[in-house]
């Protein structure tokens, strides 16, 4: 198979209709939206990393008459940039031609790009594209029009801070909660909280660092968050002439989790663990004498390499794989000797669980998974994963000649048990040349339903799965 196919450029399409085959379940009533990138196309080049295409909403509506697809590219400045053929500010790998003096001013006072392209999320009372600089986009979830560009009405953005694209929301507080990488006169991680329906985050805790890691993601338990701090760091002086995917060096040093009190901020907990890199976290919760903290885990940061688009132009492509592995954090000392063991060998990766187990004990994982070569690196996802922590087995949903996407767990009303509930994923289907929603049952993993769209529809990053009428993913908390 090529995965070429899945990296665009698309079209705007929508809203179309995708026929059904199979058995949708009468609740799934609702909007899968998601985000990822739809062309890297600059003029008469491109960009060179995958984390700077061009972002593209996706959404996919579910209801009793059929599914439907809507695509969109918001028209954030860094669309109309593209539009005139060039780019409107620094992305994460590709920097726009410049002066030496235009490099200078931009240290002082950087551009920052609003090409929101990983993940949504509903904050301030309105549904925003996310990426990792302070700058979103705000879009209507019904037409995905773009409602204008968004900023925290705060001074963290003012900072030099960028942000994490993957929040937490704690239903029970009303409250959503992320953490900011400071990058301005004072420089390291800021932990912030944020109220239903404010604009204003509150800063909760901060940690200074002389050369912040790059973090993507972090974990919330009821008391605690937790950050994964790698040897990546950033070399802030080679900013003047790279962009940040160069200016990110593996250090020869361990990495650290940061465990953060929420109701104070301090750090409690930071010890050190050998050499390792992190996307994405997969749960936390507390136990008795410390923290167990799950993740999808790589041995170092090569994979950031990986996705430059020189190499996933490759029809050979291949990545580096993470596992699933589970690290045992003490409390009772600030820094205690934490142990590891591996859940699923890997590759394992986008990883999904009921979200209403989120900071607590669970006993399903669902991710992505994908063929290896004989030296034990992968190809592009081809393959569903459900992780039974307990059993210690693996199930799996393995699609012929089919690519396939991050997996969200959408729990049947009032369900009971964990993986009562359905699984959602896009997949490609690379010899039909066409995308389809494919809706599993989460218990048995097996095929219900799809919904075929009559295009293909790019790899794309994150989203969230909105019941209709509600603002937020359901989750049986």
């Amino acid at each position: 198979m090529d995965h070429r196919l899945g990296l665009g450029p698309a079209e705007e399409v929508g809203p179309v209709d995708c026929p059904v085959s199979g058995d949708l379940p009468a609740w799934l009533d609702g909007t899968l939206l998601r985000n990822g990138p739809g062309s890297f196309a600059v003029g008469e080049g491109r960009v060179n990393h995958w984390f700077d295409g061009l972002a593209l909403l996706r959404r996919f509506d579910i209801a009793d008459d059929g599914v439907t697809l809507t695509t969109r590219y918001p028209r954030s400045e860094a669309y109309h940039a593209r539009t005139q053929g060039r780019l409107g500010a620094r992305e994460f790998g590709t920097d726009p031609d410049r002066s030496a003096l235009a490099a200078l001013r931009d240290i002082v006072d950087p551009a920052v790009t609003d090409n929101a392209s990983i993940s949504v999320a509903y904050l301030a009372d309105r549904w925003l594209a996310l990426t990792e600089t302070p700058n979103s986009v705000a879009f209507d979830p019904e037409t995905l029009d773009t409602e204008g560009g968004f900023s925290f009405d705060d001074t963290l953005a003012a900072e030099g801070s960028g942000g994490l694209a993957h929040l937490h929301r704690d239903a029970s507080a009303g409250e959503t909660w992320g953490f900011a990488t400071r990058l301005g006169r004072e420089r390291g991680y800021a932990l912030w909280k944020l109220p239903d329906g404010d604009s204003e985050r509150e800063v909760v805790g901060t940690v200074d660092r002389s050369r912040p890691a790059y973090i993507h993601s972090f974990w919330l338990t009821e008391n605690y968050a937790v950050l994964f701090e790698s040897p990546y760091r950033l070399h802030l002086p080679s900013l003047l002439y790279k962009p940040f995917a160069d200016a990110f060096e593996w250090t020869d040093r361990p990495a650290r989790l940061l465990v953060f009190r929420r109701d104070s901020g301090e750090v409690v907990a930071e010890p050190e663990i050998p050499p390792a890199f992190v996307f994405h976290g997969v749960n936390a919760y507390e136990t008795d004498d410390g923290l167990v903290v799950d993740s999808a885990v790589f041995a170092d940061s090569e994979v950031m390499d990986a996705f430059r688009l020189d190499r996933l132009d490759s029809p050979e492509f291949t990545q580096p794989t993470a596992e699933f592995r589970r690290y045992r954090v003490p409390l009772d000392r600030r820094y205690g000797n934490v142990t590891s063991e591996t859940l699923h060998p890997g590759p394992f990766e986008f990883p999904a669980i009921e979200y209403g187990r989120r900071g607590r004990r669970y006993r399903y994982a669902y991710g992505v998974g994908a063929p290896t070569d004989d030296e034990g690196r992968a190809g592009f996802a081809d393959r569903l994963l459900k992780v039974d922590i307990e059993t210690e087995t693996t199930t799996v949903w393995h699609p012929p000649n089919c690519f396939v996407g991050e997996p969200l767990l959408v729990p049947r009303p009032d369900a009971e048990a964990e993986d009562d509930g359905v699984v959602l994923t896009v997949a490609l289907d690379a010899g039909e040349e066409r995308s389809f929603l494919a809706v599993l049952d989460a218990e048995s993993f097996e095929e219900r339903a799809r919904a075929t769209a009559p295009v293909a529809v790019p790899f794309g990053f994150h989203g969230q799965f909105v019941p209709r009428g509600e603002r937020y993913c359901r989750s049986n908390d």
